[in-house]
Formats: structure tokens, sequence, C-alpha cells
């Protein structure tokens, strides 16, 4: 349903706007935990780029890179 994977990204946005990276971790091994061809092509970008953020905040940089990459990768070509 396209309504929870809107609700999800909300959910994610929201824990990171408060800094709080528990719940944003726990949110996206739900979504990392979907069985195979339960997930989207969207779902998979904002993984990607809800991980990219948490690097970022660590400042792995390189790590936030390569899934910035693979999130702009993901919504390109869809």
């Amino acid at each position: 349903q396209e309504y929870i994977k809107e609700a999800w990204v909300t959910a994610l946005e929201a824990a990171l706007h408060l800094g709080d990276t528990t719940p944003a971790g726990e949110l996206l091994a739900i979504a990392e935990a979907l069985p195979p061809g339960s997930s989207s092509q969207f779902l998979q970008a904002h993984i990607a780029r809800f991980h990219a953020r948490l690097a970022a905040g660590r400042n792995d940089d390189a790590e936030a890179e390569r899934h910035f990459r693979r999130a702009a990768e993901d919504l390109a070509h869809p």
C-alpha cells in the first residue's frame, strides 16, 4: 500500500528531525526485512537515502555518499 510507504518515510523523517536515531534504525530494519517482492524501488531508494542520512550524522562521508548515490540511481531508473 502506497500510503503505508509514505507514512514510513514521514516517520523516518520525523525521527531524524528530532535527532533520534534509534527509532530511525528500527524503522529501516522493518523495511529491510520485507520479503522479496514486497518492496518497491521507491522504498529501496528511501532505504538508501535514510542510510545515507544516518551515515552523514556519524560523519561517515564515504558511506553517506555511497548510499546517496544508490538512492539517486534507484530514483532515476524506476
